[in-house]
């Protein structure tokens, strides 16, 4: 937790200095998939889908900037999370809220690389790592529990940002962001007949307003 709280600490401080403040909406895709095995090594596989609305707010911050369309940069973003469908699955965990906060070294081309970028449109690409906190029911057996996950991943970033030079509109820059962790995470649950493993897979699609 405190690792936790000093992320959000510099999250934070840095937006103060940021090039770009950035406010983001959007969806997450999970797949949830699960393996039961009892002492008799008997297996069964089973697989859930889940949908969740995401808020963010983050910055991006050019650290190397080439010329005014292109820069390489960092970002970082806190995200929190509401599930809105849980899938039909009850042996899967049910995925209630989340917290992640991704962090990425990022290239830009185009729009959205500069303060100084008159281009309509451009392209964004980033590597970086993503700390989650899952809130989850699991409800195997017919015994509901709650629970609070946390893992990390490497995490890839793909972004389409657009300027549509129109100063009187509070929406002329934004960007469509999409975003893929690289590992799924294991999760044990033990029951008095055997052990659940569940495997956790996620996919974002984000609208990023960013104001420069």
């Amino acid at each position: 937790m405190r690792s936790f709280l000093t992320l959000l600490f510099i999250l934070f401080s840095q937006v103060l200095f940021s090039q770009s403040l950035e406010v983001v909406v959007g969806v997450q895709s999970n797949t949830i998939l699960g393996t039961f095995i009892n002492e008799d090594i008997e297996l069964e596989d089973f697989e859930n889908q889940s949908w969740m609305v995401e808020e963010a707010i983050g910055y991006r911050y050019p650290v190397i900037k080439i010329n005014e369309d292109i820069s390489f940069g960092l970002q970082a973003y806190l995200y929190l999370s509401q599930a809105i469908t849980a899938g039909g699955n009850t042996l899967t965990p049910t995925q209630r809220f989340g917290i992640r906060t991704p962090g990425y070294l990022s290239f830009n081309y185009g729009a959205g690389s500069s303060r100084d970028s008159y281009k309509v449109f451009g392209v964004g690409a980033g590597i970086g790592y993503t700390y989650n906190i899952l809130i989850c029911d699991i409800v195997p057996e017919n015994s509901k529990e709650t629970g609070i996950y946390t893992f990390a991943n490497p995490t890839v970033m793909f972004e389409i940002p657009f300027n549509l030079n129109n100063s009187s509109s509070f929406f002329n820059t934004f960007k469509l962001r999409f975003e893929k962790q690289i590992n799924m995470n294991r999760l044990m649950y033990s029951t008095m007949s055997g052990n659940y493993y569940y495997d956790f897979d996620s996919f974002n699609i984000s609208y990023v307003l960013y104001f420069n």
